[in-house]
């Protein structure tokens, strides 16, 4: 995804001096800048697609909106109608790295969200959907895929999800603007299936408040579909598999998802290994679970290390250590700071339990990715 646009906050609220006024809306990043599973062999998904529809002939294939830790309710005469939602940026992440002060915890968000469709949200039928990928027409010689990216981005005013909404003149809606931005790619052979979407044009449908600008600048992104096979090469060529569906979140150009390396270094231990991420490892709400394995061979008790890999908003990452015992009892663990893609952080120590014969206090453990 491209940089999005800035977003401020209500303008009648009066926050102290010290809260931000207006940030990027990273609510686009965390919504889109990610890698959608597609295919039913091995992979694990949260539910974030539905089976292909006709799949031997033309198919849709649906991917569901992606929930955030916030949500709320249209309350639409005087019902409550769910949707999906989230603030382009809260008081905790508008200065990503995360390096905003502690005094801003208090501070109000973006009054600009990003949310599902809303179109007819007083529908049963209402689509939630985030990506609607079609094809294949193929007339031959040459088919085409077309993909369509719909969400809705709406302005929210004070009492929102709490209040009867009453936009004026009979309006029941808040202000919001459905954009639907639309890619295809066009291809005559498998080579190129793999080459970016061509961009083709942006729809939208207001509320009848009024319309929302679009923050994300979605018609300059990068679409490209990956095959399950190495990047390097083709499924005839190779039978690597990447690990695209193992944790989607971890989208680092050059860079695997699906197996990381861990450095030991220290008065007794001294090697590295590469772990792989378990088949449980699901996007966003589920840390990327990294399996190593018994690797430490000094310690008898030793029997797992695992290091749990947690994708944070604006494209940042943490990571926590935990060494278990054959007993299955934690032996220790450590985490790193705030990190980003290629970047090798080092564990910090947070409990050792005692009892152990196994001092490794003076070690160093780092972690680093491992190139495509």
């Amino acid at each position: 995804m491209p940089v999005p646009d800035e977003t401020g906050i209500d303008p009648l609220l009066l926050p102290p001096d010290q809260c931000p006024e207006d940030a990027p809306c990273w609510a686009c990043y965390r919504q889109l800048d990610n890698r959608f599973t597609l295919g039913q062999f091995g992979c694990t998904s949260y539910s974030a697609i539905t089976p292909i529809e006709n799949t031997c002939e033309d198919w849709v294939a649906y991917f569901a909106y992606r929930a955030f830790d916030t949500g709320g309710s249209l309350i639409v005469d005087g019902t409550a109608y769910g949707v999906n939602w989230a603030n382009c940026w809260r008081a905790n992440d508008y200065a990503c790295p995360y390096d905003s002060a502690e005094d801003t915890e208090s501070c109000p968000s973006s009054n600009i969200g990003i949310g599902s469709s809303w179109s007819d949200p007083a529908g049963d039928e209402s689509p939630n959907y985030l990506l609607i990928l079609s094809g294949n027409e193929w007339d031959g010689s040459c088919g085409k895929i077309t993909l369509q990216i719909k969400y809705t981005v709406v302005e929210l005013e004070a009492g929102f999800g709490e209040l009867p909404i009453d936009g004026g003149e009979g309006c029941d809606h808040p202000k919001w603007t459905e954009y639907t931005h639309t890619f295809e790619l066009e291809y005559c052979d498998c080579a190129e299936l793999f080459d970016p979407f061509t961009y083709v044009s942006t729809t939208s449908v207001d509320s009848c408040a009024g319309s929302v600008p679009d923050p994300c600048n979605t018609e300059e992104a990068v679409v490209t579909l990956y095959s399950g096979y190495a990047e390097s090469s083709g499924p005839e060529e190779s039978l690597e598999r990447i690990g695209c569906c193992a944790c989607d979140c971890f989208n680092c150009t050059g860079f695997r998802n699906d197996k990381y390396v861990l450095t030991v270094s220290g008065p007794v231990e001294n090697f590295t290994a590469i772990g792989t991420v378990g088949n449980n490892a699901l996007f966003e709400t589920v840390p990327c679970r990294v399996e190593f394995g018994s690797i430490i061979n000094s310690c008898y008790l030793l029997d797992e290390v695992i290091i749990r890999v947690l994708c944070l908003s604006c494209d940042k990452f943490t990571a926590e250590l935990v060494l278990y015992g054959i007993n299955g009892s934690e032996f220790y663990r450590a985490e790193t700071d705030v990190f980003d893609c290629g970047d090798s952080p080092v564990f910090t120590t947070v409990s050792r339990p005692g009892g152990w014969e196994c001092d490794l206090s003076d070690h160093t453990f780092q972690l680093s990715f491992l190139p495509n």
